[in-house]
């Protein structure tokens, strides 16, 4: 599953993996490619038209040819639009109180019919007709996406969007995704994909106005893998493709770059030292309220990621204004909530 909010570049994304997973191109994301196998990608959301002015953006600006997304002389990369055949695995019945299976056995047919190693449905919201909010109902759509894999052999990419508040929730986690949370219990493997944030960009030296063409995309979930705690940072390049006018079309195409922080102090030691009365205990709650507060540089921060700030800010111990600030943890039982010792160094 690959979560996002609207224009993050969900599926400027997907398509430049279909041609990578054709084409067996490690540079197109960066990323190996150990086999390649024909993908069938079904937009519900894009027109067809869109969706090959991108693939042909991809394929100029990578210098990927027809022939390189053949298979032993066969197409192997196969794109369908919903404005043209809206695809649904799932629909409620007349009784609108039970989901039943709609596609699922066609889509079956066809990706062993073209022997498809990668299927990606795109949106996930857009294929089914059940609640999106009913865990009962998505645990059924889930099921019909998890029997086209075990049924085919196929990889299923479902493509979905995040959560209004989404700006409140850290990225590389899977909470990220709109809905019932069933849903997120299906996936095996989960990743989410976000803009650079201005705070983010402050800390890589990009500028505002770069920084909108900056996305991330971080492991949330693995069932038989580690997570990568390192995000992956791609670039919204313009590629202009030639149209029927004789003119072109600006098209947006995802470019892999490698970014490093700049050294920049972090004020939050300081900050905290400030708030703080003197030697004792207190709870990483408290000082996270005191600094909403009180400092407007915190007003707007999310709790629970300013608390996190707090808490590996302090992990090693940090001398601030003759005062030696530690992070203490909670212990096993869970009696003692994760808090800060400060005592005075002479």
């Amino acid at each position: 599953m690959l979560v996002a909010p609207p224009g993050a570049g969900k599926s400027m994304l997907t398509l430049s993996m279909a041609v990578a997973i054709v084409s067996g191109r490690a540079d197109i994301l960066n990323e190996p490619v150990p086999h390649r196998v024909p993908v069938w990608m079904y937009n519900n959301e894009d027109d067809i038209e869109e969706l090959e002015r991108r693939l042909y953006a991809i394929m100029q600006h990578y210098k990927v040819t027809w022939d390189d997304l053949s298979i032993n002389g066969k197409r192997a990369l196969f794109i369908n639009s919903g404005t043209s055949r809206q695809f649904v695995i799932a629909s409620k019945d007349q009784k609108q109180n039970k989901v039943v299976a709609k596609d699922s056995v066609l889509i079956c047919s066809q990706i062993m019919l073209n022997d498809i190693g990668v299927f990606i449905a795109d949106p996930l919201a857009e294929t089914h007709h059940a609640d999106e909010n009913n865990n009962s109902d998505m645990a059924q759509v889930g099921a019909y996406y998890r029997s086209i894999a075990t049924e085919t052999g196929c990889s299923v990419l479902l493509v979905h969007h995040s959560r209004k508040s989404s700006g409140k929730i850290e990225t590389g986690s899977i909470d990220m995704a709109r809905g019932a949370s069933s849903m997120m219990g299906v996936a095996r493997v989960a990743f989410t994909l976000a803009t650079m944030t201005p705070t983010e960009a402050k800390n890589y030296g990009i500028s505002e106005e770069r920084r909108t063409r900056h996305i991330r995309l971080d492991d949330a979930k693995a069932n038989l893998a580690l997570v990568s705690p390192v995000p992956r940072w791609l670039y919204k390049q313009t590629v202009h493709v030639p149209n029927d006018t004789g003119e072109s079309d600006a098209v947006g195409v995802l470019e892999p770059v490698t970014l490093e922080k700049q050294e920049i102090e972090d004020p939050l030691p300081m900050d905290v030292a400030n708030v703080i009365a003197g030697p004792g205990e207190y709870t990483i709650n408290s000082i996270s309220e005191k600094l909403r507060v009180t400092n407007p540089a915190y007003a707007g921060k999310p709790s629970n990621t300013l608390k996190r700030h707090i808490e590996r800010a302090f992990l090693g111990g940090e001398l601030v204004k003759g005062l030696l600030i530690k992070t203490v943890p909670a212990d096993e039982a869970g009696n003692k909530k994760l808090s800060l010792t400060v005592s005075t160094v002479q």
